[in-house]
């Protein structure tokens, strides 16, 4: 699955499945569109279900050196 049709399905869920107004939709896929950005920046060409923890870790390590506190940083994930 590419990231175009994950991020839509996240989508779909988060408004059908668990009924999220829709500026809590908007930060959601806001944060998703960071790790993309992430990983676009970090030259990692993976798909969604490819992502490791290393992956992840070396996104909240990125996320830490652009200064999000760690309340927001949590959030993210």
């Amino acid at each position: 699955m590419d990231w175009k049709t994950a991020r839509a399905s996240f989508r779909g869920y988060m408004l059908l499945e668990m009924a999220l107004s829709t500026h809590t939709i908007a930060a959601y896929l806001s944060d998703l569109d960071k790790l993309v950005q992430f990983l676009d920046l970090s030259e990692m060409v993976k798909e969604p279900e490819e992502l490791s923890h290393e992956d992840l870790q070396a996104f909240l390590h990125y996320l830490h050196k652009m200064g999000l506190a760690p309340r927001s940083q949590a959030r993210l994930l």
